[in-house]
């Protein structure tokens, strides 16, 4: 377990840099083979404020300086280590909660999206980021590109791609795999099935089925859909053999996609399908970012499916849809294939407690704090190594953009 800290040098008003403090294991801890202390605390340096600031404890033979300790584990006097405003020693003796992200504000995620704009901002557009997602995710290990578009679609609130979709899900799917709720959800990858269903077409409905054959007994099926720009969701409860339709502009269901869920080879299903009364989006745009939440709230809370209104909401606040678009820029620290990059991003993930379900979805992260760090600290390794290291990008992805 570890918390976010500020790590002071003389005195606890000289904050030198950001980090993590962890708890303490035993009473005889050690650490680079020396004793850790009663009085002093394991912390590990994220981000430097005065690189030239002396350690206070540094490490024998190897790092003397803030500056040379970024990514390291060092011992730190727990008087002069910050934990939420107050010192170590008095934040150890005493019974606090989970951070949760009701204490990170809009601005606050208004102001990690700017800077991850920003580390955006460096790419070129024909450049790509390599992901990879597991096989537990879509049933297949997949291997895909995301690009500067992408980002800005997320960033600058514009129409989503496929690619945005697809990494918004395996955020997900890692929340209910770490909170053991993976049998109950299942997802369909939006790629093989989005577009206009034709006459004959069997391809798209018979990779929906072997997707489903998949499935096991009461799990829930979220198959996102796009035609003509557009994102709609559909749950599948296999169990009672009902299909739960969530569109943020129209309330009658998409044939295209009622017929890729009804056919099965040279036969039809006939489900029953069920409208649900969901938030509505304001503008032309918002339709990814709706179905992206709609998927959320639906794990968070299956009784929707039953209630089909949301509980009277009307339409997703800016907050709600913002903490969406940071639990995205999140996974893409998170799931970064760059050989440049890969050392600062494992450092990105450690500083990342476990997401928790049972705490409302709430990021488990201060974004001024971590994200506005990280951000940085890729800003200035994007820079540096740029013309280094070739090994993240390749041409673009051959998709078009929808939303």
């Amino acid at each position: 377990m570890h918390k976010q800290c500020k790590l002071a040098v003389g005195s606890i008003e000289n904050i030198v840099a950001h980090g993590r403090m962890y708890e303490r294991v035993s009473s005889d801890e050690t650490i680079h083979t020396l004793p850790l202390g009663e009085l002093n605390v394991r912390v590990c340096v994220d981000f430097v404020i005065i690189p030239h600031a002396l350690l206070p404890i540094p490490i024998p033979g190897d790092v003397t300086s803030v500056g040379e300790a970024v990514g390291y584990e060092l011992a730190w006097p727990k008087n002069l280590v910050l934990v939420k405003d107050e010192g170590a020693s008095k934040h150890l003796s005493k019974q606090t909660n989970k951070a949760t992200s009701k204490n990170v504000d809009s601005d606050k995620y208004l102001e990690s999206i700017q800077l991850f704009a920003s580390y955006a901002a460096l790419m070129e557009y024909e450049d790509t980021m390599f992901i990879i997602l597991e096989k537990g995710i879509f049933g297949v290990e997949l291997e895909f590109s995301l690009t500067r578009e992408d980002m800005e679609f997320i960033c600058q609130f514009k129409a989503l791609s496929l690619s945005c979709i697809m990494l918004y899900i395996s955020y997900l799917h890692v929340a209910i795999k770490e909170t053991n709720l993976d049998t109950r959800f299942l997802f369909v990858n939006p790629s093989i099935i989005s577009g206009k269903f034709k006459a004959g077409e069997v391809s798209k409905a018979t990779m929906l089925s072997n997707r489903l054959q998949e499935s096991k007994p009461g799990q829930l099926v979220f198959v996102p859909y796009n035609l003509e720009y557009h994102w709609m969701l559909a749950v599948i409860d296999l169990s009672s053999d009902i299909v739960y339709y969530f569109d943020s502009i129209y309330c009658k269901i998409n044939v295209n996609l009622q017929l890729i869920i009804e056919t099965k080879g040279n036969r039809r299903r006939n489900p029953d399908w069920k409208v649900v009364k969901c938030p509505k989006q304001p503008a032309e745009v918002e339709c990814g970012f709706y179905v992206m939440r709609f998927m959320k709230d639906v794990i968070r809370d299956p009784s929707i499916l039953n209630n089909r209104d949301f509980g009277g909401k009307m339409i997703y606040t800016k907050t709600e849809i913002d903490e969406t678009r940071v639990e995205w820029i999140n996974r893409v620290f998170s799931r970064s294939q760059s050989a440049r990059s890969r050392k600062l991003i494992g450092l990105f993930h450690r500083t990342c407690p476990p997401l928790d379900l049972h705490s409302n979805w709430e990021l488990m992260i201060d974004f001024v704090s971590v994200a506005a760090v990280w951000c940085a600290v890729f800003c200035v390794y994007e820079v540096t190594f740029h013309m280094l290291d070739g090994a993240m990008f390749s041409g673009p992805i051959d998709e078009d953009h929808v939303g």
